[in-house]
């Protein structure tokens, strides 16, 4: 199950063998997305546990740079230059969509099987960046609980990760409708970024103001310019 979710397969006829159970076998179905649940919240801790090891390695002064490297930094000059053409055709709106979004990291998971197995696999969906296989889950649940502000959020969040702004804006105005709500500050945030990629610039600062972002002067001061 490990090399099944780490796509490590001895050889093709396994992965052959093993994408067809998870497919058709309910039970081997339920126990992988059990175990990726477990991968996920290991990885969570160890990267908490790694990070002042990182920060001392990336502060490391570097002596020598290989041809190798000189080559790799060849690479990403063109890609920086490729991408700075495709930049500058775009729209203000989007240009501040594009500087200021990142998807919404999403939730801890928890590490075991709970009354909320479901949502935290969706949210390991979520995270790894398989939106879809979250929404449908997501959307799933809020049919028992239309009103949960939770799953609504994380909706509209994984919507924008799409690219469906439109969608995005519809389920992240309704949280930020709720005043009691948790993610009313972060949906204000990402509806926003959601009118901007829309072109929307007014109703960007209109939902932008009723945000606490850590960005939201910065974004404020280069919508008022």
């Amino acid at each position: 199950m490990e090399r099944f979710w780490q796509g490590q397969f001895a050889d093709s006829e396994e992965e052959r063998q093993l994408k067809e159970r998870y497919a058709h076998d309910n039970l081997w179905h339920s126990k992988a997305d059990e175990v990726r649940l477990y991968l996920v919240g290991i990885q969570e801790a160890e990267l908490a546990d790694k990070l002042s090891d990182f920060h001392q390695q990336i502060a490391t002064p570097v002596k020598k740079i290989s041809r190798f490297t000189w080559g790799i930094a060849a690479c990403i000059a063109f890609v920086i230059a490729f991408g700075a053409l495709f930049f500058f055709s775009k729209s203000p709106e989007e240009k501040w969509f594009a500087h200021f979004y990142k998807p919404d990291p999403g939730l801890p998971t928890l590490m075991g099987v709970s009354d909320s197995y479901e949502f935290e696999n969706a949210m390991v969906s979520y995270k790894t960046g398989d939106y879809q296989k979250a929404l449908d889950a997501w959307q799933g649940l809020r049919k028992a609980n239309p009103a949960n502000d939770t799953l609504t959020y994380f909706i509209g969040s994984a919507f924008l990760a799409q690219g469906r702004a439109d969608s995005a804006v519809t389920n992240l105005n309704t949280v930020v409708a709720m005043p009691q709500s948790v993610f009313r500050s972060d949906a204000a945030w990402y509806l926003a970024l959601a009118w901007l990629k829309q072109g929307n610039k007014a109703e960007a600062i209109k939902a932008l103001r009723q945000s606490d972002h850590a960005n939201k002067e910065r974004l404020l001061q280069e919508l008022d310019n």
